[in-house]
């Protein structure tokens, strides 16, 4: 009987150490999203990549502007805000836009249902300039250069937002 205890409690050890391990893996895992939009290329990706990586069917709201159009989805973990190209520089878009073809990635915001620590990201924030909310736990960090800002509220992130990096510049519509 004693051996028997022994055995059974060893087991529940070894069956707590292992569940422990998996669940700080399971914890510490990326974000489907987070992998989504590092696939995603402003001024390169298509609207039709956009909608693949993130599995996309019918848009909450959608919205033309001068330069772009402006869709909004609801996916299982957040909301995604896109703005595509309407096409090559026309007179009327009086600099703004990008001189390339149409339904090409301008911008992508997404905004995360469940934030993530930080830590687990490992993201790099030493080429970023911040600024904190007045008198909130958020944080912005920014990279011009790159086109990257991210919304961090108590050390967890809850929004990205990628822009024209200052590379492709040149390929904004001229004034």
């Amino acid at each position: 009987m004693g051996k028997y205890i022994k055995t059974v409690s060893i087991v529940n050890i070894l069956l707590l150490i292992i569940l422990s391990i998996t669940n700080e893996s399971f914890a510490a895992r990326k974000p489907n999203w987070w992998y989504q939009l590092q696939e995603l290329q402003i001024l390169e990706s298509h609207r039709s990549d956009v909608e693949k990586r993130f599995k996309l069917s019918e848009p909450r709201h959608q919205r033309k502007f001068g330069e772009y159009t402006e869709i909004e989805y609801e996916t299982r973990e957040g909301i995604l805000l896109v703005g595509y190209t309407l096409g090559k520089c026309l007179p009327e878009s009086n600099g703004r836009g990008a001189n390339i073809e149409k339904d090409i990635l301008v911008f992508i915001d997404f905004t995360a249902n469940k934030p993530v620590k930080l830590s687990s990201l490992k993201i790099d924030l030493t080429a970023f300039t911040s600024e904190q909310e007045h008198d909130s736990n958020v944080f912005y960090y920014t990279n011009r250069d790159l086109g990257i800002e991210y919304t961090i509220r108590n050390k967890k992130l809850e929004n990205v937002s990628l822009s024209i990096p200052k590379k492709k510049e040149h390929l904004r519509c001229k004034h």
